[in-house]
């Protein structure tokens, strides 16, 4: 089976409890829709956390948030081919594997395109208190040209997409004020993904970030805490 929720934040007492209600096995994916928490803290800490994940009966699916490390800055990742497409792992956790912007993946039977990064509002304040910041979070211009491109060899066509952020268009207001609370959102992604949102034909769009759960079309889901089981394709 195929589930997704969003954002972990590094809490995974969900993920443990919904694996024990499903009796899920390996043979069962989730995908993680960013902001993990499994890399960037202390590496010790980080460690003993992946060997307490890899575990669990499931096999976890991580798009790379704007508050995760990318995994290529990491010694320990390496490239692998995993359901179609080019994802990282790590040789002591070959069951969290983090996916690779622009790639194209099969998530039973269905066409899955991943885009990750974002921007965070709350920067200032992390750098003030000592907290995790990258200033690679967002993706650079080439990386979304890259996107561009491989969206472009799919004919502009994808049965899902996996954003960590989403279309600017869709964000509902109510999340906009509370990131405004914490510092001015960069939303210069956002809005260069309204135009991949147009061109792209899709049937189901998936994104986190913005901690709600939200049907935002009948196309758009904003996901956070729950977990969705994603149809057979």
């Amino acid at each position: 089976m195929l589930y997704i929720r969003g954002d972990t934040h590094r809490q995974f007492a969900g993920v443990r409890a919904f694996c024990a209600w499903k009796k899920t096995s390996k043979a069962d994916i989730l995908i993680i829709t960013g902001d993990v928490g499994i890399n960037g803290r202390n590496p010790q800490q980080d460690r003993i956390l992946k060997q307490e994940l890899q575990e669990f009966p499931i096999t976890f699916f991580c798009l790379r948030g704007n508050h995760d490390r990318r995994p290529t800055a990491l010694e320990s990742y390496r490239e692998t081919i995993r359901y179609g497409g080019l994802v990282y792992r790590e040789e002591e956790f070959p069951d969290l594997l983090f996916a690779k912007n622009g790639e194209t993946y099969e998530l039973n039977g269905r066409k899955a395109f991943v885009i990750d990064g974002a921007s965070s509002s709350d920067c200032t304040y992390r750098l003030e208190h000592g907290l995790p910041w990258w200033a690679d979070e967002q993706l650079s211009e080439p990386e979304r040209r890259h996107v561009e491109q491989q969206l472009a060899l799919q004919g502009w066509k994808a049965d899902l997409i996996l954003s960590h952020t989403m279309p600017e268009k869709y964000i509902p207001k109510e999340c906009l004020q509370r990131k405004r609370k914490t510092g001015n959102p960069d939303l210069s992604m956002e809005a260069w993904m309204n135009q991949l949102e147009e061109k792209t034909a899709y049937r189901k769009w998936y994104a986190g970030h913005w901690h709600v759960e939200k049907q935002v079309t009948d196309r758009m889901e904003i996901l956070y805490q729950n977990f969705t089981e994603v149809e057979d394709g």
